[in-house]
């Protein structure tokens, strides 16, 4: 196996808890990891603010991939160094179908979530999420759209439609709660697509990467590094694709503790 000089992380899931919090332990692992020279870069759907927030906490590399790939930042230099945002046309496009099937919809610019209620109550919302109303409010551009619905059937045609379209559909499942969801990439754009460009921007080759995930976006993420590493707690479908699985999951440090042993820290 070759030497790894990069670590690229999911973040819910993966380093942070079912609390969405990042431990005393997995901050001290990561940090040793560091303080041997490994890059570690964080990887989310989420928007890039959000990512920049934790990549701070844990004083990781100032580069974030964020939105599912299509937005990768530098926040030390401010700087931007890909994004891939959709069309007026193309959200509307989208907007409309959601519409039509009554699901709900979020969207992600680089540092807030809009959310569009159709079908869900707003118990659903995020402490941050803009509720909007109408599509004129969206003004600023849109990096990543979530799905949620509770109609099995309207969610399923939904999607059925919107990949007529051209877009990427990633991450659908269904939660304990019996909600579905599902993420909406443009097309051409994964976490994986975003990993090729961080590679070339640092000049590390696929072999030299290590990535951690849990949920099915991170699959493109598996494609395009040399070593890949599911929770315990992943996706079955993840794990097929893994070279290791962590002995604990997410709410036991198990990415860390991974790390902590492959690393020999």
């Amino acid at each position: 196996m070759s030497v790894i000089k990069c670590v690229i992380l999911d973040i819910d899931g993966t380093i942070s808890n079912s609390k969405s919090e990042i431990t005393k332990e997995t901050k001290n692992i990561l940090n040793y990891l560091m303080k041997k020279g490994v890059i570690v870069i964080l990887s989310s759907g989420r928007t890039a603010q959000y990512v920049v927030n934790i990549s701070k906490k844990i004083s990781a590399e100032n580069i974030i991939i964020s939105n599912n790939g299509s937005y990768i930042y530098d926040y030390k230099n401010n700087e931007v160094l890909y994004e891939n945002h959709y069309t007026k046309k193309n959200l509307k496009l989208i907007w409309n179908t959601c519409l039509k099937y009554n699901v709900d919809m979020i969207f992600n610019d680089d540092i807030v979530r809009f959310r569009k209620y159709i079908c869900l109550n707003k118990s659903y919302n995020e402490e941050n999420d803009i509720i909007i109303n109408d599509f004129d409010e969206l003004k600023s551009k849109i990096y990543q759209i979530v799905l949620l619905g509770n109609n099995d059937n309207n969610f399923s045609n939904c999607l059925a439609e919107i990949k007529k379209f051209g877009f990427i559909i990633n991450n659908f499942s269904k939660g304990s709660n019996g909600i579905n969801f599902a993420d909406v990439n443009c097309n051409g754009v994964t976490k994986g697509t975003a990993v090729k460009k961080i590679s070339k921007l640092l000049n590390v080759k696929k072999d030299e990467i290590l990535c951690i995930g849990d949920s099915l976006n991170d699959i493109e993420l598996f494609n395009n590094c040399g070593v890949k590493v599911a929770m315990k707690n992943a996706h079955d479908n993840l794990k097929i694709l893994a070279d290791y699985i962590t002995d604990y999951t997410n709410d036991e440090d198990g990415a860390a503790l991974f790390l902590k042993s492959m690393f020999k820290l």
